[in-house]
């Protein structure tokens, strides 16, 4: 009789969950652990600054990209908690970003050093239109973001070239994933140089 009634309990609070939050918030809800969940306050209203630069998302799930915060850039949470890795801002924008890039908005940000051996998108590149970051090595598949002059970059795993077009595809990790045009190999014509040769 008890686990019958614990089981009726259940059920009712899934189904007011599930009209209050809607199906997408509940199963980002499971991808909270109990710790997190019972850890956070309510963070609406709070001021936050991105310790780099950050895309903000149009929904907590998609990778549709509303704009980009610089590194420093303070925001206002909208919402009491992160759900699945991301929460609400309205100010300086509304949508969502990563909880893992805030930074409380009374901290100073340490300084950034470009490593040994850092890669740097180079002058070859367009300082308006900019180098666009594909999600795939192809200029079909959707463009994340932009990349422009003098930016740094974090470069995964080998190139590969196009042969049908001769253009070599890097891919990248920072600062955001994707794959961009590097330019032809045969022509030594590349969108990239080292940090170091540009004085950076």
């Amino acid at each position: 009789m008890f686990v019958i009634n614990m089981n009726h309990w259940q059920s009712a609070i899934a189904i007011a969950l599930t009209s209050t939050l809607g199906f997408g918030n509940i199963a980002a809800l499971a991808q909270s652990s109990p710790v997190e969940l019972a850890q956070q306050r309510d963070l609406t209203g709070e001021c936050r600054q991105v310790n780099q630069r950050i895309a903000v998302y149009a929904t907590r799930g998609s990778d549709e990209i509303i704009t980009t915060l610089e590194r420093g850039t303070e925001v206002i949470i909208d919402e009491p908690m992160a759900l699945a890795g991301r929460i609400a801002i309205k100010l300086p924008t509304n949508g969502f970003v990563p909880t893992g890039v805030l930074a409380n908005c009374n901290v100073t940000l340490p300084d950034v050093t470009t490593p040994a051996g850092a890669i740097c998108i180079n002058h070859r590149v367009d300082p308006v239109a900019g180098l666009p970051i594909h999600i795939s090595p192809s200029p079909q598949s959707q463009v994340r973001d932009r990349l422009f002059p003098r930016e740094r970059i974090t470069v995964t795993g080998n190139p590969v070239l196009d042969n049908s077009t001769g253009i070599e595809w890097l891919q990248i990790s920072h600062p955001f994933e994707g794959w961009i045009e590097n330019g032809n190999p045969n022509a030594r014509d590349f969108n990239t140089t080292p940090c170091s040769v540009l004085g950076l």
